[in-house]
């Protein structure tokens, strides 16, 4: 198995958010409507940003942490996959580290054989471009197809 490369998706697969935080649409629009001012892009995106940074994540399969541990001990390259924003997002100064950070907690370390990677060739979202930050393809709300494909080439990488 060395020299094999394993991504896993993380938001909704390795880690969510219990069942009593609800950021759905629903919970949006009553934080909307009872709270007008907050319809200015700005001050929803300090909100909303102190809602995550607080938020409690939870591992979705306890196994996952000693899956990963594994398979990085046999040899394979095991990186995560996001489709997260790629910089700061309110009072979230940079959202990569914030992931890596909120990984950490949960003993959940990827592969950082390929360094930082910056990929401006693809579009950029809120004056970001996608990024692999410490073994973590974030998307920046990209198609993640486009962000894999970028990444497979710009390293050089034949799956």
């Amino acid at each position: 198995m060395p020299k094999t490369g394993i991504l896993f998706d993380i938001d909704e697969t390795i880690i969510t958010l219990p069942g009593r935080l609800d950021f759905s649409w629903l919970f949006r629009f009553r934080l909307l409507w009872n709270f007008p001012e907050l319809r200015n892009s700005k001050r929803w995106e300090h909100v909303y940003s102190i809602l995550w940074q607080q938020a409690k994540f939870i591992l979705i399969e306890q196994g996952v942490v000693k899956l990963i541990k594994d398979l990085k001990s046999r040899g394979c390259i095991v990186l995560g996959f996001t489709s997260m924003e790629s910089g700061a997002y309110g009072v979230i100064s940079n959202m990569p580290e914030w992931r890596l950070n909120t990984l950490a907690q949960f003993g959940i370390e990827f592969t950082q054989t390929f360094g930082n990677h910056i990929f401006t060739n693809l579009p950029q979202y809120r004056n970001s471009y996608p990024v692999l930050y410490e073994g973590i393809l974030c998307a920046n709300q990209q198609p993640k197809g486009q962000v894999l494909e970028s990444f497979l080439e710009e390293l050089q990488i034949n799956p």
